[in-house]
C-alpha cells in the first residue's frame, strides 16, 4: 500500500498528453520509489502519482482542464500471476473491503494486477481485511 498519492482526472485535449510526458512524467523518480500511473480514456486522462508532485503539476494546468482531484489517497495494488486469478482475487478483496465499510475512490484493472484507491481515513479498516 502506497501512501499519500493523488488522483487527478483531466479533460483530454490536443497537447495534454505531451505535457504529461514532458513536464510531469519526466520529473517522477520511479527508481526512488515514487509511483506514476497514467490511464487514458475516451475523453479524459487520469493520473495517479505521489501527492506533492501531482499538486505541483496541477498548479500549472488551466482550471477548465481539471475534472476531479482527490488528495490523501492510498494506493493498494493487488497482483496475481494469472489473469483469471486476478479477477477472483479482486472480487475477494473488494468484497472484504465492502464488508469492512471501506470506501473505494477508484479501481483500475489491468491483468495480472489491479489498483484500488481508497481514502486515507479508511486505511486502518483496509489493513484489517483478510
Amino acid at each position: 500500500m502506497r501512501t499519500q498519492v493523488g488522483d487527478l482526472a483531466l479533460q483530454d485535449g490536443p497537447h495534454i498528453t505531451k505535457r504529461i510526458a514532458a513536464e510531469f512524467a519526466s520529473t517522477v523518480k520511479t527508481t526512488r520509489g515514487e509511483s506514476l500511473r497514467v490511464i487514458v480514456g475516451l475523453q479524459s486522462i487520469r493520473i495517479i502519482a505521489d501527492q506533492k508532485a501531482l499538486e505541483n503539476f496541477r498548479g500549472t494546468l488551466r482550471p477548465k482542464r481539471l475534472k476531479a482531484y482527490v488528495r490523501f489517497c492510498r494506493d493498494l495494488t493487488c497482483a496475481s500471476q494469472r489473469s483469471i486469478r486476478s479477477q477472483w482475487n479482486l472480487a475477494r478483496v473488494t468484497a472484504g473491503l465492502a464488508l469492512n465499510d471501506v470506501n473505494l475512490t477508484g479501481i483500475m484493472c489491468c491483468a495480472p494486477g489491479s489498483i484500488l484507491l481508497l481514502a486515507d481515513r479508511d486505511r486502518p479498516l483496509a489493513l484489517e481485511v483478510r
